[in-house]
């Protein structure tokens, strides 16, 4: 399962979240499932078992959608007006398990808990105000973090049987946050206006207590991935490694050096990092590099401008730079394809096939081997998030109607043609979220 939420800011978290396994906002590379993303912008554990259930929130109302026909098997409507005195209105981040789907609403502030068999509330709790959303499952707290919201925010705690609010860190607002055992990790910047740390850090958050484990500054730290007890954080032109448990520091490396196809950054820039198992896959704007996250050595590297690494699938990694995207062998970097894409940051894929959205709402399926176009799709929408499973593509637009606005509807797509399985119109006036359970 994998999905592209369409926010500019979080494009390489998202992307990070396309390999990790558990993350609820979606991944894998042909039909796992996997734990807002262990590294950089991830959302919730997801079921251990094959998900049946689409979860989707649209303005004031949660609906449980059955995955393979879209027909309604509960809704919960919080009561609200559709929209606010603000502007602000509906559910701004969902994630589920199992047994719970959580969903957090702007108009009142609150977390909201509800039984995944019948979408019963379970508990509803108020949150401190914030924006841009991502809900994080732990088995010892739900954790609702801002990530580039521009605004004074917060990082809040819950109890998942009560509801009860754990602890808050307020006026706080991580570029990347990811979930370890017991504990939250959190990167930060030192030039943010809103909630930059001095020298910036990055650190160990208990998840129980909110109290900090650990805690290493000096550098502008963006994205994080972990593997092998290894916390990895880039930190401006380079990658940091510190003992998870402990913030030691252990190794680090700059990554702006010229490569065969590329001339080394000038100014200010950060690494981005995405992981695939124990790989590192990193992109300095220039080139990616492939690192064994083991022994850090670098496996190969590639030029790629404003390169970034989407997803894999049948032992190809469909990448995308400013102007196309790319199939690379996953063992040597070697270019496979190249094909022109409107919007490659969002790219996904599954069962052989890499698809991108592009602008006007197209989608465009590529044959992972060949680069050759499958289909397209395309209505006059904005494609807002988009999430592939076994082999069918879920895509959430916002499509324009008159009266009521940018109206959510989802249509469940063929993997294999692109023709519609279905179509479920929330006639919302807001953006919408969803998530497999």
């Amino acid at each position: 399962m994998k999905m592209f939420r369409s926010r500019p800011w979080l494009f390489i978290g998202l992307l990070a979240c396309s390999f990790l396994a558990g993350c609820s906002t979606t991944q894998s590379g042909s039909s796992t499932v996997p734990s807002r993303v262990p590294a950089s912008a991830t959302s919730t554990a997801a079921p251990t078992f094959g998900p049946t259930t689409l979860y989707l929130a649209a303005g004031q109302t949660v609906y449980a959608l059955d995955l393979a026909t879209g027909a309604k098997r509960w809704t919960y409507t919080t009561g609200l007006p559709e929209q606010s005195s603000s502007g602000v209105y509906g559910f701004s981040a969902i994630a589920s398990t199992s047994l719970v789907v959580y969903v957090h609403n702007l108009d009142d502030n609150s977390l909201y808990a509800l039984k995944a068999s019948d979408g019963s509330l379970q508990w509803k709790v108020s949150i401190s105000k914030s924006a841009n959303d991502t809900i994080y499952v732990t088995s010892s707290a739900i954790i609702v973090g801002s990530l580039f919201s521009q605004q004074p925010t917060s990082v809040v705690a819950v109890d998942p049987q009560s509801g009860k609010t754990l602890w808050t860190q307020s006026a706080t607002g991580p570029n990347a946050l990811l979930v370890g055992s017991d504990v939250i990790y959190e990167s930060y910047e030192a030039s943010d206006p809103y909630y930059g740390k001095s020298g910036g850090e990055v650190q160990a958050v208990n998840t129980t207590t909110g109290a900090v484990v650990w805690q290493a500054t000096g550098h502008n730290f963006y994205n994080l991935a972990l593997t092998n007890n290894l916390l990895y954080a880039s930190g401006d032109d380079a990658l940091h490694a510190f003992d998870a448990r402990t913030g030691q520091a252990v190794w680090s490396h700059s990554f702006n050096d010229a490569t065969v196809a590329s001339q080394a950054q000038a100014g200010a820039y950060h690494v981005g990092v995405t992981q695939d198992g124990s790989t590192l896959y990193l992109s300095n704007g220039a080139a990616v590099y492939a690192l064994n996250g083991a022994t850090h050595a670098v496996i190969w590297h590639a030029g790629l401008s404003e390169g970034v690494i989407n997803a894999k699938t049948s032992g190809v990694l469909c990448a995308a730079g400013t102007a196309a995207a790319e199939g690379l062998d996953p063992d040597t970097g070697a270019e496979k394809w190249q094909a022109p894409v409107l919007d490659g940051y969002g790219g996904v894929a599954d069962s052989g096939i890499c698809y991108y959205p592009g602008l006007g709402g197209q989608i465009s399926a590529l044959d992972a081997q060949t680069g050759a176009t499958r289909w397209t799709f395309s209505e006059d929408e904005h494609t807002a998030v988009l999430m592939v499973y076994k082999g069918t593509v879920y895509v959430l637009s916002l499509l324009f109607k008159s009266g009521v606005g940018n109206d959510p509807v989802l249509h469940a797509l063929s993997g294999s043609n692109g023709s519609i399985q279905w179509t479920f119109d929330t006639n919302s006036s807001s953006a919408g979220f969803m998530t497999l359970g």
